[in-house]
């Protein structure tokens, strides 16, 4: 089977919350006590712990007299099953348990609401080992649903943007479900996002599509985050075809703008829509010359969770395929023919006169630019556009100004 890049960046998930949040075992005035061990029970949405991890823990504690250096964190259990959920320290506790430990040293944690509670664990289950993707995509979409919480909401909380929350909460969470991205995560060790995300976009118009760009790329020895962008833009009807064509040309952005003819970027644009909370980051850009903008202008927040085993200065080796998607920033520039009226996300708007200004506008965290070529039929409201040509009709009260060139 040929290579497939992950290409892993390293992020820290102390980014993820803001460094002045509190940390479960930040408390003032709290006393230590000691816990009975049966009396406390595992919050159900830890990660799951081995019997090795336990045993070892074990051991390590059993050799230090079980003098615990770091008390285990609980709160009270509203459901009263126990007195006590842990919420950090669980292998800890275990340990004491499968040790014959009667009592375990510990901080009752009577401030927090089950929100607090369940951010704050979110919190220390990455301080202790750092989850893969799918599984922090999922703590993340179990706290939004658990407390029907907006993707702003949550932007806010963690200190990140609407987009990059919405790609996990809409994207990232299905990587184990899709077994394409699963066995690319699990067994062949890409924990890009950009892939992913990608990937699982392209799977949900089209299985077929999906399977055929991850069997032409490992063949080909050309899997990569480029390669995946670069065939994201492609008519999926005739991918196979296209994909030769592209390969055969050298996989350069020339080839691959030549291969998307303005009739399949219009055609692709109308079936690009995710819903507002599901807007990526940064767009991708039907025009390839655009991809390095908004790759680099997102490095930070497309970074994988998981810490990369790559030396640094490492090559990785299919970025030498000659695929080169990525240039200078630049603005939309695909002018192909639209009807006079069309229905985009958010609404219907008709096509006015060409207009020379450019707005930067934000909106949910991404960055937009107002399209001055149409006006929404609805009065008070206007349209963006997207770098990669995707419209929506929104509220302008929605939308925060950029810059006017």
């Amino acid at each position: 089977m040929g290579k497939v890049s992950d290409q892993m960046e390293e992020l820290d998930f102390e980014s993820l919350l803001s460094s002045t949040e509190p940390s479960v075992n930040d408390f003032d005035g709290e006393v230590l006590t000691d816990v009975d061990v049966n009396t406390i029970r595992r919050f159900e949405l830890n990660r799951e712990l081995s019997e090795q991890e336990i045993v070892d823990a074990a051991e390590q504690l059993a050799a230090e007299n079980w003098d615990l250096m770091n008390p285990v964190v609980l709160i009270p259990d509203d459901e009263n099953i126990v007195d006590y959920i842990v919420m950090s320290g669980e292998k800890r506790w275990r340990a004491f348990k499968y040790g014959g430990q009667k009592l375990i040293k510990a901080r009752i944690r009577e401030d927090l609401t089950p929100r607090q509670a369940h951010r704050l664990n979110i919190k220390a289950n990455t301080e202790t080992v750092q989850e893969d993707l799918p599984t922090y995509a999922k703590r993340l979409k179990v706290y939004k649903e658990t407390y029907n919480v907006s993707v702003k909401e949550m932007a806010e909380e963690y200190k990140h943007s609407s987009g990059y929350i919405s790609d996990y909460i809409n994207h990232l969470w299905k990587i184990r479900e899709i077994d394409i991205t699963r066995k690319l995560h699990d067994d062949d060790g890409v924990k890009d996002m950009l892939i992913h995300k990608h990937l699982i976009m392209i799977y949900g118009r089209s299985e077929s599509a999906a399977r055929s760009i991850v069997a032409f790329g490992k063949a080909n020895n050309c899997f990569n985050r480029d390669y995946v962008l670069g065939a994201y833009k492609m008519s999926h009807a005739d991918i196979e075809q296209d994909l030769m064509k592209w390969y055969a040309a050298g996989l350069t952005k020339e080839a691959l703008n030549e291969i998307i003819s303005p009739e399949e970027r219009s055609n692709e644009n109308d079936t690009r829509k995710d819903s507002r909370e599901s807007s990526p980051v940064v767009p991708i850009s039907t025009d390839v010359s655009n991809e390095d903008s908004s790759n680099s202008d997102g490095a930070s927040e497309y970074a994988t969770p998981e810490v990369s085993e790559k030396e640094e200065g490492e090559e990785v080796s299919e970025r030498s395929s000659g695929l080169s998607l990525l240039s200078e920033e630049s603005h939309i520039e695909d002018v192909h023919e639209e009807p006079e009226f069309i229905e985009v996300a958010g609404g219907a708007c008709r096509k006015r006169a060409l207009a020379a200004a450019e707005i930067s506008v934000e909106y949910q965290g991404s960055n937009y630019f107002l399209d001055l070529n149409y006006v929404s039929v609805e009065e008070d409201k206007i349209v963006i556009v997207s770098v990669s040509g995707d419209k929506l009709v929104v509220s302008p009260s929605e939308v925060n100004i950029g810059y006017v060139s």
